[in-house]
């Protein structure tokens, strides 16, 4: 889907969105989706007003809305997107400005849960699970487009890439639909029951694993699967996340091991067991960080590690306090999360290479999203930080 053709035409003759395509990720002003793109490595590189140098200033900007749980945003045309869950309930899916934190079209949700949302274009895409539906938007007003009602399944969040919405569901099935209206563009089912991580879609390919630990490649045109191979390392969740970054896919799926895949090889690149695993990581600048809860006795110990992308070794760690989560990179900074008693947190950045504390404030609460780093600001929850004019 990524393999776009200009035939006859310049650069310059281009508009920006397919140049952003062509580059194989979202606009320089845009956060699409869950962790960035639709690679899903939780990397901004264009970000250049957040820096080692200048992050140490960052302050709290605006909060709209109680405090809560709240899905991961997604930041595109100006407008920050995302969904809040009160009383055990998805509530209500919102579009507030990036600037100011006004909201500028809300709609009440009854649902058990939302997924995260995701952009593509001028749409923005939703997955409400008890009811199960996916569902489009126009991301300037908030008008429904289309909706669609689910099989049964525990489904992942949505991944947007170059006008099709994929989502997969533990049971096996994998579908593609277009964003505009809807229509299915192929639907397939994977033998044995998937993990419900949001799949990674770079390169012409879509990637998913299984419970058992095996990993699928897909093509995007039809969804035929273009080849498989096994980890050995079947999942302890199905809350698993995969990334594609240098020609390598990596998976936490396990609490023991990680694992890495080689994609030109088709086969297993190294495997990790150095560290105790969760789902959250980010991967940019040759390091894989890792969230994690404090690994050590009493509550105590490092919650942040970064491991090398070729070996899976631990090139340094970080002592956070309590359970951390949502990393994400951008600027050469890393910023991380951690959960408090009674509402409290933690929001760090660390400087992405060395694991040194750049900056430290006030969290997101109990239940810290991912953050989307965007022109200069951090997006948590329903809140945002920049530098102070």
């Amino acid at each position: 889907m990524r393999a776009l053709v200009a035939i006859g035409l310049s650069f310059a003759m281009l508009p920006a969105t397919l140049l952003t395509a062509l580059a194989g990720g979202p606009t320089t002003a845009s956060w699409t989706q869950f962790r960035y793109g639709p690679s899903h490595t939780g990397f901004n590189p264009h970000e250049t007003t957040l820096t080692p140098a200048t992050v140490g200033a960052l302050m709290p900007l605006w909060q709209t809305g109680p405090g809560g749980v709240y899905t991961d945003p997604a930041v595109a045309n100006g407008l920050d997107f995302l969904t809040g869950r009160r009383n055990g309930q998805c509530s209500g899916f919102e579009a507030l400005s990036a600037q100011t934190g006004k909201v500028k079209w809300s709609h009440s949700l009854k649902a058990f849960r939302c997924t995260d949302p995701a952009v593509s274009g001028k749409y923005v895409v939703l997955l409400t699970r008890n009811p199960l539906r996916l569902s489009v938007w126009r991301a300037a007003t908030g008008k429904r487009v289309w909706s669609a009602t689910m099989p049964p399944g525990r489904y992942s969040s949505p991944t947007v890439s170059a006008g099709i919405v994929y989502v997969a569901a533990p049971n096996g099935y994998v579908m593609a639909r277009r964003v505009r209206d809807g229509l299915t563009h192929w639907v397939v089912k994977l033998h044995g029951p998937l993990t419900s991580e949001a799949p990674a879609v770079t390169g012409g390919r879509l990637y998913i694993t299984s419970q058992s630990g095996k990993v699928f490649a897909l093509g995007l045109r039809h969804g035929h699967v273009l080849w498989t191979v096994s980890s050995g390392v079947p999942a302890q969740t199905q809350d698993a996340t995969v990334a594609v970054a240098g020609g390598q896919l990596f998976v936490s799926s396990n609490l023991n091991t990680m694992y890495a895949v080689n994609l030109s090889r088709h086969s297993i690149a190294w495997k990790s067991s150095d560290i105790q695993f969760t789902p959250d990581f980010a991967v940019a600048y040759g390091l894989i960080y890792v969230a994690t809860a404090p690994q050590g006795p009493h509550g105590q110990g490092p919650n942040v590690f970064a491991l090398s992308q070729q070996t899976g070794k631990v090139q340094w760690q970080f002592t956070g306090g309590f359970f951390a989560s949502g990393p994400e990179a951008a600027g050469g900074v890393l910023y991380v999360s951690t959960d408090g008693p009674a509402g409290t947190g933690t929001l760090f950045a660390l400087n992405a290479k060395t694991g040194a504390k750049l900056w430290s404030g006030p969290g997101a609460g109990s239940y810290p999203s991912y953050p989307a780093i965007v022109n200069g600001r951090v997006y948590v929850n329903n809140r945002c930080y920049g530098l102070p004019k």
